[in-house]
Formats: structure tokens, C-alpha cells, sequence
């Protein structure tokens, strides 16, 4: 063993010291086709010292966790994007079916059970709105039509809120458009079926 007294990396390039945070320093031995022959020599040399490891293999789990980190990194970012989609999608079809179309048969598809409408210092939940919407629907003879400017989608794990500008253009024959626009949020949480909206706040501008 006194060919390995001395400087052992100046013996080897193949052999290189590196300190981790582990309590012992360790000895990366990258393969080549002699590194069989005095890997032996230099664990025996180093024991108790350092930790003598299989460079090639340190280096393949290395990539394999960066690759890993950065694959789970990327679903999460994706179903992040898929998840605000399909919320401001909600909130533009709740409004074209339901304050549009006035169908009430389907607001079960925006709405939990216990959802509830905060509008102009009133609280409806949804046997109100659902009330509202089949009078409206009945004496309509106006076509309103829907755009909405997002401005922030939180969310947390299934749960979420949203922020948005509501614009409203209401068309009645024989009369001008009227333009409407509100500043709204909402809370949502995902269930089985999707995501439901579970509160709307909504505040009429002066504009």
C-alpha cells in the first residue's frame, strides 16, 4: 500500500476527492478499464477516512433525480394551467347558460349546493337565483352576451379563487345596447364531477 502514500489524486485522474454533506468525505472512482484492478487498494487505503463509491453510479442517480424533480415539476405546472382553464371556463359558461340562457336545469354543473351570490348587499343562494332566473328567462326577450378579463387564479390543491372584470352587452329590438360591467371574484373547489364555483361576489362599476 505504499504505492497510494502521498497525494492520491495526483496518482489517479481518474480518482477525485469531493466533500458532501454527509459526515465522511467521498472518494468518486469514475470506471474506466483499469479501475477494477485498484478500486480494492484504494478502499483499503481510505478506510474509516473517506467513503470510496462508484463514481458512475453516483453520477447516474444524480441525473435520474434531476430528471425526476424536473418531470414532476413539469405535471404539477401543467395541471396548474389545466386546472385556471377549466375554472375561467366555468365562470364564462355558468354566465352564458345560466344568465343568458336562463336553463336552470343545469346549474348543478357551475353551482355546489351550497353555493351562494353576494350582489348589491343581497345573499342568494341557489334556490334564489335559481327563482330569479326563471322569471327573468320567462319576460326576456333580450340576447346578452358575455366577455370576462381575468385578472389572478389562485389555487390550492382543490381549492381556488378568481378575480375578474364581467362585461355584459344586453341587445333588445328597437332599443340601444346596454352595457353593464362588474368587478367579481369567486371561490371554487374541485369535486368528482369537476370544478364548482361554492361563492361569487359581485359589485356593479360606476363606468
Amino acid at each position: 500500500m505504499n504505492r497510494f502514500k502521498g497525494n492520491i489524486i495526483a496518482l489517479s485522474p481518474l480518482i477525485f476527492l469531493s466533500s458532501f454533506i454527509d459526515s465522511k468525505p467521498k472518494v468518486l472512482i469514475i470506471r474506466d478499464s483499469i479501475s477494477i484492478g485498484y478500486t480494492p487498494f484504494v478502499k483499503e487505503y481510505f478506510e474509516g477516512k473517506v467513503t470510496v463509491t462508484d463514481g458512475y453510479l453516483e453520477l447516474s442517480k444524480l441525473i435520474n433525480s434531476s430528471l425526476e424533480n424536473s418531470l414532476d415539476f413539469t405535471a404539477s405546472q401543467f395541471q396548474e394551467v389545466a386546472d385556471s382553464t377549466q375554472i375561467q371556463n366555468l365562470i364564462q359558461k355558468s354566465f352564458d347558460v345560466l344568465f343568458s340562457s336562463y336553463d336552470t336545469t343545469r346549474i348543478a354543473e357551475f353551482y355546489t349546493s351550497d353555493f351562494i351570490l353576494l350582489e348589491n348587499g343581497e345573499v342568494w343562494n341557489v334556490a334564489v337565483v335559481k327563482n330569479y332566473l326563471s322569471s327573468a328567462g320567462a319576460k326576456s326577450t333580450s340576447i346578452r352576451t358575455n366577455k370576462f378579463e381575468f385578472i389572478k387564479t389562485e389555487i390550492t390543491g382543490n381549492s381556488a379563487w378568481i378575480a375578474y372584470h364581467n362585461y355584459a352587452v344586453i341587445k333588445s329590438e328597437g332599443k340601444p345596447d346596454l352595457e353593464l360591467h362588474w368587478l367579481e371574484s369567486a371561490t371554487a373547489i374541485k369535486t368528482a364531477q369537476g370544478w364548482r364555483l361554492k361563492m361569487l361576489h359581485s359589485t356593479r362599476t360606476k363606468d
